[in-house]
C-alpha cells in the first residue's frame, strides 16, 4: 500500500472527466487513502444521461460479441493487478479477490455468447381451438429504459412457413 494514492477520472461518453472535489477510497483495515475519484455533480449525471438517451447503437451483434470477448481476455490477462485493487478497496483476501476477477471474466464471456442471440421468435398460432394455421413472428425492440416494443407480425406478411 505504499506509494501515492491512485486517482481515476470518471468517464462520460468515453471522455475522461475530472471534478473539483474528490471522493477518497480507503483501505478498510487501516483507513489509509489508496485512491480518489472525482466527486461528480448533478450536471455530470445530467450530461451522461442526455448523451446515453440520445445514443443510437450502430454495432452489429458480432461486433458487440467481439468487444465483450476482448474485455474478458483483458480481465484474464490482468487478473493479478485487478485482484490487488479489489483487495485494497474491499479488504478481501487475495483468494477471494481472484475469485471475483474470475466471476467478472465469466460474466463477460457468457454475455458475449448471449448477445448474438436473435431477439425474434416464431410462434405457432394453431395451439388452441381459436388458433389459425399460421405462424407469427415476434420481434422485441428496445425503446427507452426497460420498456420493450413487442411487435407481432403474421407469417402471411413475411412468407414464413
Amino acid at each position: 500500500m505504499a506509494g501515492k494514492p491512485r486517482h481515476e477520472m470518471m468517464r462520460i461518453a468515453g471522455r475522461k472527466v475530472d471534478a473539483e472535489g474528490v471522493i477518497e477510497v480507503r483501505y478498510p483495515y487501516s483507513n489509509q487513502v489508496i485512491g480518489t475519484v472525482p466527486r461528480g455533480t448533478a450536471a455530470h449525471a445530467r450530461e451522461a444521461f442526455e448523451i446515453a438517451g440520445a445514443y443510437t447503437p450502430t454495432l452489429t451483434r458480432y461486433e458487440r460479441q467481439q468487444i465483450l470477448f476482448r474485455t474478458a481476455e483483458i480481465i484474464q490477462s490482468r487478473r493479478d493487478e485487478i485482484s490487488d485493487l479489489i483487495s485494497l478497496e474491499l479488504g478481501l483476501s487475495k483468494k477471494d479477490s481472484l475469485y471475483e476477477v474470475g466471476r467478472a471474466y465469466d460474466v463477460y464471456t457468457l454475455t458475449a455468447q448471449l448477445c448474438i442471440r436473435d431477439d425474434g421468435e416464431i410462434f405457432s398460432c394453431d395451439v388452441s381451438p381459436q388458433g389459425k394455421a399460421r405462424r407469427d413472428l415476434h420481434h422485441a425492440r428496445a425503446l427507452e429504459g426497460d420498456q420493450r416494443d413487442h411487435t407481432l407480425q403474421s407469417s402471411a406478411e413475411h412468407d414464413l412457413p
